[in-house]
C-alpha cells in the first residue's frame, strides 16, 4: 500500500456554488485589496501545486474573468471525468444523479428495484455535467453572454478558478429569470 504524503497547505478563496450559503458568503468575498498585501506570504506557505494561484492575483478578480470571457478567451468548460458518476443514495435507498442535497434524476430504489437495475439505469444515463446538476438540463448561456449581462466589470472579488465566477453569473442569471 502506498504511503500518504503531506503536500503542504492549500490556500484558496471559497469557490462559489449556487447555494444560500454561497450567496451569503459572496457578500463577504475577499477582494484584491484585501488579499494583495498577504498574497506573497500565502504563496510562500502554500504547497507547490497551489502556489501559482497567488501570483498575478489581479487576473483572478471578477473583472478580469469578465474581460477574458468577453474577449473569447474563456477556458473550455470541463467535461465530467470518464467513468465517474455523481450519485446520491437517500436514507430510504432511493438513488439519484446529483450531489448531497441536490437530487436530479431518480434511478430507482435499491431495496425494491435491486442494485443491478438501479445502477444499470444510472450507468445508462451516464454522468451529467456539474453545471447541469446545479442549473438543470438544457443549454446554458455562454461565458461571454454571462459576463456581458451578469458580470461586474469592476468587480474586485477574487475567484481562484473560472468555474467559481461562471457559477456566480449563472446564479445571477437564474435569479433574474435568465431573461
Amino acid at each position: 500500500m502506498g504511503r500518504l504524503a503531506d503536500e503542504g497547505a492549500c490556500f484558496e478563496t471559497a469557490g462559489f456554488l449556487p447555494t444560500p450559503r454561497s450567496r451569503h458568503n459572496e457578500r463577504l468575498r475577499l477582494s484584491l485589496p484585501d488579499l494583495a498585501p498577504v498574497a506573497a506570504r500565502l504563496a510562500g506557505l502554500a504547497n507547490p501545486v497551489n502556489r501559482p494561484l497567488w501570483a498575478d492575483l489581479e487576473t483572478r478578480t471578477e473583472a478580469a474573468h469578465a474581460r477574458r470571457a468577453l474577449a473569447g478567451e474563456w477556458p473550455p468548460i470541463p467535461d465530467p471525468a470518464p467513468g465517474e458518476l455523481a450519485l446520491v443514495c437517500r436514507p430510504n435507498l432511493d438513488v439519484y444523479s446529483g450531489l448531497a442535497g441536490l437530487y436530479r434524476t431518480r434511478h430507482g430504489n435499491l431495496r425494491t428495484d435491486g442494485v443491478a437495475a438501479v445502477l444499470g439505469r444510472a450507468l445508462t444515463e451516464g454522468r451529467q455535467r456539474d453545471d447541469a446538476l446545479w442549473f438543470g438540463p438544457g443549454a446554458l448561456p455562454a461565458p461571454d453572454e454571462l459576463a456581458a449581462r451578469y458580470g461586474d466589470p469592476a468587480g474586485l472579488g477574487v475567484h481562484m478558478g473560472p468555474e467559481s465566477v461562471r457559477y456566480l453569473w449563472l446564479d445571477r442569471a437564474d435569479r433574474a429569470g435568465r431573461g
